[in-house]
Parts: C-alpha cells; structure tokens; sequence
C-alpha cells in the first residue's frame, strides 16, 4: 500500500452541491469541460443540476469513463415547464417521465406547472417510476407549500418568506421535502453571491483563476455597493436551520454562480444563520445526500460508501472559511492535489494546463519584454 502523510489535517466528506448548474458556452462539447473541474479542486465531489442542459448526462458519463476530470454529475435535463412539456393528464406525465428516464436523468424538475393537478400528476408517475421530483420554487409561498404536502423529494430557491414561523417549520420539517434555498440567489434582497464579490479579488486568486477562462474571470470584477445590512440570506438561513433542527432536510446550492468557489460562499451563508459550523457542514454533506437520494453511498465517511473526502489543512470547525485550505481531493478513491488537480494515486497524471493560462503566460511574458 502506498502511504500518504495527512498528519495534523482535517479530513471531512466531499461536498454536495444539490443544485449546481456546471455549463459551458460552446457548441461543441470540449475535451475538459473547466467547470466541473473547478468544482472539483473545490472539494465538490458531487453535483446535481437542477434544469441541466443536454451536456451534463454526457459529461456524467465521460466523468465516470476517466475522459474528462471533474465532480460527479447528476441531472434532471431539461425541467418540466409548461413551454417543454404538455401535462393534460396523468398519462401525459407517466410519457413524459419514462422518456425523460430513458435519456438517462437521475431526478426531475418540476417547474411551475401552473395547476396542481398538473404539477400532482407529474409526481405520481414519478413515484411509479421510482424518480426524485424536486421544484421551482419561485417564491410563491402558496405554491411551495402545497408541493410539501403533497410529498414532492425537493424545492430550489429560497421561499421567499422571512421569518418561518413554527407553522411552515413542522410541515417541511415533517414532510421530509429537501429545501435547498440557494442563498447566493436569495429572493427578497440583493443576492448573496454579490456580497462575495465584492469582498473577493477571484482574478487575483490563484486557484480560480488557474481553473476559470479569462473571460469568464474578469468579469468578477464587476461589483455592486450594496449596504450589508440590505442582505437577507441570513434570515433566510435561520428558517432552514429551524427546519433542520426540527428534523427536516436542507441542501447547498451555488446555483452555477461561480463554479468551484461558489459553494464556499453558500456555505459561509447558511452559517451566518445561526448554525454551528457542523450544522452547515452536515447540510453541505450528509443532507446533500439525502436532498437528491444518494445518502447510502455518498455524504459521510462510512464503510462501503464511495470514497470521496475533502484534506484540509485547517479545520472548518474552527472557522468556517477554512473550508477553502483544501491540500489533497479525493473523489471515487482517486486521490487529486487540491490546488492542480494532479491525480497523485492510484496513478500519476497531470491535469492539461488550461488554454487561458499559458495564453495569458504567454501575454504576460510578452509584456515583460517591453
């Protein structure tokens, strides 16, 4: 066996984010999608994506080939809007739902199907097809409510209501509906990715600008004053601790906002509400398992699950924000370097330097001339 020294790290599961949108401007799929890698040397060993496009079950498959490197994928295509798909009838839904199966989707997305026989259709095929079901939530309080009684697996976006009150507590507690509020674009004030922004240099960072294209980064450096006290993700953050703690389910959602570094700041902001460091961390983890139905092999660090961890050389039990001082990933037993993805075992292989680097080596080398 080959032994590798962690002496003195923190070693905790791969992050979960429950809803994730990794993407790609291109119209040809590229070799190494940078996304999905970002993510990755972020300790996002997992991602589910809500409303994914076509690409993300091929680049599941890829991932799970050895192809391309990156976080797993897990989709729901397309979602189930009404301008998609024609819902008339439980036999409408039962079609619908088996073609979406077939296409090779591990949960679908349920998005504003304006009846809710329409929207009660579409999960009981679901069930009969043995699929998740999760929701747009749109910040209809009245809508969202009426998904949780009626047994849906999950609903994205926050509720759009602060404070909870014990009511609304209970019954998502009690329905077991995974709530993943997406703090980063919280409704109901400014969202909370701007906060980040404006506090973060990312093109100046070396990790994400080594993993983010030049033209994706510099656009980080448009930022909005927003008076703090504006932001509402913490309140919001406090309604789903509440809901935790009386037994329910939450999820981390980065939304896609900035692949890699993003589910960082959703973390930071479901703590702001309240938590401890470990209640936010087992929503990042564990509950992001069960949020997209996956709790028996990912999540937590247990004999017979997949062996997917995140080395830290400081504790986020600490601090939360040292979620981020990430040395080593492992992902299905693969063993990467958290700031290159070099997979260090059970092989030695180096991850392709990215175009946008050596191009702006290059530019910077040229410069240097001068």
């Amino acid at each position: 066996a080959e032994v590798i020294d962690v002496s003195g790290a923190t070693i905790m599961p791969g992050i979960i984010d429950a809803h994730a949108h990794p993407k790609t401007g291109a119209e040809l799929a590229p070799d190494q999608e940078w996304s999905i890698a970002a993510n990755l040397a972020y300790g996002v060993t997992t991602t589910r994506n809500p409303s994914g496009t076509r690409w993300n079950v091929a680049w599941g498959e890829l991932i799970d080939s050895g192809e391309m490197v990156g976080s797993r994928i897990y989709a729901t295509g397309p979602p189930l809007t009404s301008n998609n798909v024609q819902v008339s009838s439980y036999e409408d839904a039962l079609r619908i739902v088996r073609h979406y199966k077939q296409q090779g989707v591990n949960s679908l997305k349920q998005y504003l199907q304006p009846r809710r026989i329409q929207r009660q259709w579409i999960l009981q095929a679901a069930h009969a097809e043995g699929i998740n079901t999760t929701n747009e939530g749109a910040a209809d309080l009245k809508m969202d409510l009426t998904m949780a009684m009626d047994g849906f697996t999950g609903i994205e976006h926050s509720l759009g209501q602060v404070p909870l009150y014990k009511d609304v507590v209970t019954l998502y507690a009690e329905a077991k509906i995974a709530y993943t509020p997406t703090l980063v674009v919280a409704y109901g004030g400014p969202a909370g990715d701007g906060y980040w922004r404006a506090r973060t240099d990312l093109d100046k960072n070396e990790k994400s600008a080594f993993f983010t294209p030049t033209e994706v980064i510099v656009r980080t450096r448009r930022r909005t004053l927003v008076v703090e006290e504006d932001y509402n993700y913490p309140a919001i953050a406090r309604g789903l601790r509440d809901i935790v703690r009386a037994g329910g389910i939450g999820g981390l959602g980065s939304h896609g906002q900035q692949d890699g570094i993003a589910a960082h700041w959703e973390l930071w902001m479901l703590q702001s509400g309240d938590m401890t460091n470990l209640e936010a961390l087992q929503i990042a983890t564990i509950q992001g398992a069960m949020a997209i139905g996956y709790e028996a092999d990912l999540g937590s660090i247990e004999v017979g699950k997949l062996a997917d961890l995140v080395i830290l050389d400081s504790n986020p039990l600490d601090d939360i924000q040292n979620s981020t001082d990430i040395r080593y990933v492992m992902k299905n037993g693969e063993l990467y370097e958290g700031a290159t993805l070099d997979r260090i075992w059970p092989s030695a292989r180096a991850f392709p330097v990215p175009h946008w680097v050596t191009e702006r080596e290059a530019l910077e080398a040229l410069r240097g001339r001068d």
